[in-house]
């Protein structure tokens, strides 16, 4: 079973219906929607489901032990990027790509909830 830590939280708007222990991102409008693109910037993750646009939801920060939804199995000790659902899948190490920390538990398929040791964003370089 996944948990998390006492990890610090923000309320933020939502742009879009999102899921619970989704990633999200910042959007131009000032909502968050979660992640619409594979290894792309993350923001945080929904820490509570949100219903529809305008709907306020907490977000947890980048840093900490956090549950997060697996887009795909997923290994401990992956580095974690996003789906392009917002879902957690193992990083791929190339320019431009966006990873956020690093897999503490296992999935063995789409859907399971594992804990992710959120780092902080960085781009992958290679």
């Amino acid at each position: 079973m996944a948990t998390a830590n006492k990890v610090q939280t923000i309320t933020v708007t939502a742009g879009a219906a999102v899921e619970i222990y989704r990633f999200v991102q910042l959007q131009a409008d000032g909502k968050f929607d979660k992640v619409g693109t594979a290894q792309a910037r993350i923001d945080g993750v929904s820490a509570e489901a949100a219903s529809a646009d305008t709907k306020v939801f907490a977000m947890a920060l980048l840093f900490g032990k956090m549950k997060v939804t697996a887009g795909a199995a997923v290994a401990v000790g992956a580095v974690i990027a996003s789906d392009n659902a917002g879902r957690a899948i193992t990083s791929v190490d190339a320019a431009g790509n966006h990873a956020v920390g690093v897999a503490m538990t296992a999935a063995t398929t789409a859907g399971d909830v594992i804990e992710v040791l959120l780092t902080g964003l960085y781009e992958r370089d290679a």
